[in-house]
C-alpha cells in the first residue's frame, strides 16, 4: 500500500488508542507501559510514514521540473520547426510563382504573344520590309500581296506570296 494510506491507518490507530486511553485510564504500570509504548511506536510509524510520503513529494516535484523543462524545450523546437515550415512553404509559393511567370514567358516566346508585325515599304532602296512591333519573336508570318479591283477583290492573275 501507499504510504499516505498507511499514514491514515496509523493516526486511525493512534485515535482510537487515545479513545481507550481517556476512557479507560490505565491504573497498572505495566498498561502505562504498554499505551506509552503503542504511542511511541505508532508515534515513531508515522514520522516514518511522513518523512516517506515527503521524499515522494519531493521526488515527484522534481520529476515534474524536469518535465515542464522538456515540455518548455520541445515547444521551443516546435516553434522553431513552425518557423522553419513557414519559410519553405513562402519559398515553395515564390517558386510556383517563378515557374508560372516562365511558363508564360515560354508560351508567349512560342506564341508571339502581343507582338506582331507589318509589312513596309523602303522608299529611300526601293524594297518591301517586315517591320517587328513586340518584344517577342514572330514565326511563320505569311503575307499576301495582291493587286485590287475598283470593287476591292483581288485579280486572279496578279498574286504574290511571301513568307517569313
Amino acid at each position: 500500500m501507499r504510504a499516505d494510506i498507511w499514514l491514515g491507518v496509523v493516526t486511525v490507530f493512534m485515535a482510537v488508542l487515545g479513545g481507550i486511553v481517556s476512557a479507560h485510564a490505565p491504573t497498572r504500570l505495566w498498561h502505562k507501559i504498554l499505551y506509552v509504548g503503542a504511542f511511541v511506536l505508532a508515534g515513531a510509524a508515522s514520522v516514518c510514514l511522513v518523512i516517506r510520503i515527503s521524499n515522494e513529494n519531493a521526488a515527484a516535484n522534481t520529476g515534474l521540473k524536469n518535465a515542464l523543462d522538456k515540455l518548455g524545450e520541445t515547444t521551443t523546437n516546435i516553434a522553431t520547426m513552425t518557423a522553419l515550415n513557414t519559410q519553405l512553404q513562402e519559398r515553395l509559393l515564390n517558386q510556383s510563382d517563378t515557374i508560372a511567370s516562365l511558363s508564360k514567358q515560354n508560351i508567349a516566346t512560342v506564341t508571339g504573344a502581343d507582338s506582331f508585325c507589318f509589312l513596309g515599304f523602303n522608299r529611300s532602296q526601293g524594297f518591301l520590309v517586315f517591320v517587328h512591333i513586340g518584344q517577342f519573336p514572330l514565326y511563320g508570318v505569311i503575307a499576301r500581296i495582291t493587286e485590287l479591283d475598283q470593287n476591292g477583290k483581288s485579280r486572279p492573275n496578279n498574286l504574290m506570296g511571301v513568307t517569313v
